[in-house]
């Protein structure tokens, strides 16, 4: 004959049941997207995350980054200590395209009064800012610019549609050393005569 032995290591828990609950910070943005998710479930000793792009996570309150522009159905599923019953609820990030933020230069290093042409690589852009590093900036596409002595460092802004936007900064890309460029210069002797004639 079996008897009901009572757990002692799991006593009763008022409200057995799970609920889960979270909210989001932000539900909507440009990719990459970071966001941050807040359990405000109770009851909830175990959780599971899934967030709709093949990862999951067990972290209570986690940070994910959705790299793929997308709407993406995030899960919580919570679980409650001694066997209780789960709980689970979904909510939507919506993932916009953002730009993506690349160029060169065709010159980094030269004497004084430097000039540089700048290749805006970029990609999913309207529009572009950018800033040399000596105080200067433009907004052209492709934009040509000269250099005085020293080191700069170059950032280019770019932004894309639905507010997005990407930077990339290149630190101490162009040299510009403390001389002057060199000026051809010669001389002939003689500087004219009769045919054939030697020139030094």
């Amino acid at each position: 004959m079996w008897k009901f032995v009572p757990d002692t290591t799991c006593p009763a828990v008022s409200g057995g049941s799970a609920h889960a609950a979270f909210t989001q910070n932000p539900s909507t943005g440009c990719s990459p997207l970071t966001v941050h998710f807040t359990n405000s479930s109770t009851n909830a000793n175990i959780v599971n995350w899934n967030f709709g792009d093949n990862s999951t996570s067990t972290v209570f309150s986690p940070n994910h980054t959705f790299t793929v522009a997308g709407t993406y159905v995030v899960k919580l599923i919570v679980y409650p200590s001694c066997g209780g019953a789960p709980d689970s609820v979904t909510h939507t990030v919506i993932v916009v395209p953002g730009p993506v933020a690349n160029f060169v230069a065709d010159t980094l290093i030269g004497c004084n009064l430097l000039t540089v042409h700048f290749t805006n690589n970029s990609s999913g852009y309207d529009s572009v800012h950018w800033y040399f590093g000596d105080g200067n900036q433009s907004v052209l596409i492709n934009p040509v610019h000269s250099y005085g002595p020293g080191t700069y460092s170059v950032t280019l802004i770019v932004y894309g549609p639905n507010g997005c936007q990407s930077s990339i900064t290149l630190s101490n890309y162009i040299t510009v050393l403390n001389s002057p460029q060199p000026v051809s210069s010669f001389t002939e002797t003689p500087a004219s005569g009769c045919n054939p004639l030697n020139v030094n």
